[in-house]
């Protein structure tokens, strides 16, 4: 039995994967042993016994003398390594390493790429990191990306100069007998460092050029031309084809609206063969206020399209159910929008047709949607940077935490009162894009780039003021029914006179204004259609005095919104009526306030992007310190 694959797979991965045996044998092929499994020529690339990072020269690999590494050559770029055989479904079990500041990757039927890249301790890896499914690319006028690829659930890439594990399962795509394609390829488990990485993951279309045609069939390529990379210990087997006996029309209980992601009072009946029409629920004490759509499929959604009609009946509508696009995905971490098909009833009676699902478990929900315990994975992330501090100022009326952090580096030698200090919060439960928005928001300010801001600024987050509202569907409210953005008392925070969060938050927010770092700007995140929407609602007095005016603020946007998600910063003369926190803090404290909106149409990268951008515009126009008082 081959060690390697011995300790790899039955003991990293589980006893339900098999071990891969040293030589040809129930049904593994071994491929490293020479280069006479691939296609010539193979270029530069040579034989070792093992290789190493080059200690005098930190981005090449030294061979080491033997057999069972294959190097891609004494420079590190030469052609790719494809192989003779072709196979449809399939498993990888292999080991790789690559030098400082490489780059290669692994293709299943030479298109649908897992990348090797150096990204040891990345932060927030993407589709271009280490593990990831590599990002669509356009080949003309030049080569660039069309969309981010598929992130990796987790950063398991090794430091360069160590050998790294790497499995994978393969579904290829399938066809019907007029070539048309009715399964997309699937990387249904990749294993990278003994971490699972992809779960269940449908690849619509080629990586890298995705115009590349695709079939039932095809070679491993192994890139050779991005930088050093060794390989050893490569074994494939073909994976028994899934049994068309397994595949089940969805029936009404295999859908569940009552998880992390919910919907109160929804109705789903069966009307044909994968076809149904759902029933919304209303908000609590609105009862033309729909419920969003949000649910799961717990079962046998591989293989199937899903057609939902989608109802709502009850009279006079407000805030539609189809005002914003849907998304859906098969992990809970990689999300694909999914649109109204045109016609129908605006916000009575819409459809939604899926594409066909390729894999068993699919979850629904509004905008690119963010759970409760979602926020709480992202917190218990953030926590464990020594510049966050975590509060818990109470509980919802559902019992669950109010969270606010606390981002600044404690051991700054500027005092506190000498920092500039933000608030950022959203009120709006599912406006989920501007909850993204802030996460982005936070991942850059704990990034090393920004190190200095942390010394110089105080920022308060708060992710969600309605914690309980994910897993019942409702929109804009609370559990009391209150419109949470409307619940600002400029008179005072009221416990009786606001909804229970509503309180909470400002009376914390009213605490902070007491303190030796008083807040000098509130932004409250928001969403509508379109571009993320900055809008000034007030101006404090540091503006155009103790820093530039505002319009020096809408210039650093637009610097650092390289990808155009942003609308240009605007002021207004007046604010907002009485009562909305966009313009509260302004009226109660005469501090800055900032409504941010838009953004419903943009993926969660996208909206990640967003927030950093416009973290580095906000903590470079308040440069220096706050003045002294």
């Amino acid at each position: 039995m081959n060690l390697f694959a011995a300790i790899v797979v039955s003991a990293m991965l589980g006893s339900a994967l098999p071990a891969a045996p040293a030589a040809a044998g129930d049904g593994w092929i071994v491929l490293s042993n020479d280069l006479t499994a691939f296609e010539q020529p193979t270029g530069r690339w040579y034989i070792a016994g093992g290789a190493r990072m080059n200690p005098k020269f930190e981005r090449r690999l030294l061979g080491e003398p033997g057999q069972g590494t294959l190097v891609n050559g004494k420079v590190g770029v030469t052609g790719n390594l494809v192989t003779r055989q072709q196979w449809g479904d399939a498993e990888v079990l292999l080991e790789f390493i690559i030098p400082r500041g490489s780059n290669s990757g692994v293709k299943l039927h030479g298109v649908y790429e897992v990348q090797i890249f150096d990204s040891w301790k990345v932060a927030r890896p993407t589709g271009a990191d280490c593990g990831g499914i590599y990002p669509r690319a356009e080949m003309k006028p030049t080569y660039h990306h069309i969309d981010e690829g598929i992130a990796p659930r987790v950063n398991a890439a090794k430091a360069p100069g160590q050998w790294q594990t790497l499995y994978i399962r393969f579904r290829a795509p399938r066809f019907d007998k007029e070539g048309r394609k009715i399964v997309n390829a699937q990387f249904e488990k990749v294993v990278l460092n003994g971490q699972l990485i992809h779960d269940h993951v449908d690849v619509a279309h080629p990586t890298g050029d995705w115009h590349a045609p695709e079939h039932a069939k095809g070679p491993l390529l192994f890139q050779a031309d991005h930088g050093p990379v060794a390989f050893r210990h490569i074994c494939v087997r073909p994976l028994p084809a899934v049994p068309p006996s397994k595949k089940q029309q969805l029936q009404e209980a295999d859908f569940n609206f009552r998880g992390p992601l919910g919907s109160d009072g929804a109705r789903l009946v069966r009307i044909g063969e994968n076809h149904f029409q759902l029933t919304l629920g209303h908000a609590p004490t609105h009862p033309a206020w729909a419920n969003m759509v949000q649910f799961e499929i717990l079962r046998h959604a591989y293989g199937n399209r899903l057609r939902l009609d989608v109802r709502f009946e009850n009279g006079r509508r407000e805030y539609l159910f189809d005002d914003y696009p849907l998304s859906w995905s098969c992990d809970g971490r990689n999300w694909w929008h999914i649109r109204w098909s045109p016609g129908g009833v605006k916000g009575k009676a819409r459809t939604l047709e899926f594409p066909q699902f390729a894999a068993d478990r699919v979850i629904v929900g509004h905008q690119v949607p963010m759970s409760y315990d979602d926020a709480e994975r992202l917190i218990a992330g953030w926590r464990q940077h020594p510049h966050v501090r975590v509060h818990v100022l109470g509980k919802s009326l559902g019992g669950r935490n109010l969270y606010r952090l606390t981002i600044t580096d404690p051991s700054s030698p500027n005092p506190p009162a000498r920092r500039w200090v933000h608030h950022f919060a959203n009120q709006h439960p599912l406006e989920c894009c501007s909850q993204w928005r802030i996460a982005g928001m936070i991942d850059w300010l704990l990034s090393d780039e920004a190190v200095q801001h942390r010394q110089r600024t105080i920022c308060h987050f708060t992710l969600m003021m309605s914690p309980d509202a994910a897993s019942h569907g409702w929109y804009r409210t609370n559990g009391q029914g209150f419109d949470m953005n409307r619940t600002y008392r400029a008179e005072g925070a009221d416990k009786t006179k606001q909804a229970h969060e509503a309180y909470v938050f400002q009376s914390d927010l009213e605490a902070l204004m007491r303190s030796e770092a008083p807040l000098t700007t509130s932004w409250e995140m928001h969403t509508w259609q379109g571009l993320m929407d900055p809008i000034i609602r007030g101006q404090g007095p540091e503006m155009g005095k103790e820093v530039g005016p505002w319009e020096d603020l809408k210039k650093l946007l637009a610097k650092y919104d390289t990808q155009k998600l942003s609308k240009p910063l605007t002021a207004v003369a007046e604010p907002h009526p009485e009562g909305h926190w966009d313009c509260g803090p302004f009226r109660q404290f005469g501090i800055t306030n900032v409504l941010v909106e838009g953004g419903s149409d943009a993926d969660m990268q996208q909206n990640l992007d967003a927030g950093e951008a416009l973290m580095r515009a906000i903590v470079e126009y308040y440069r220096g310190l706050r003045p002294g008082q």
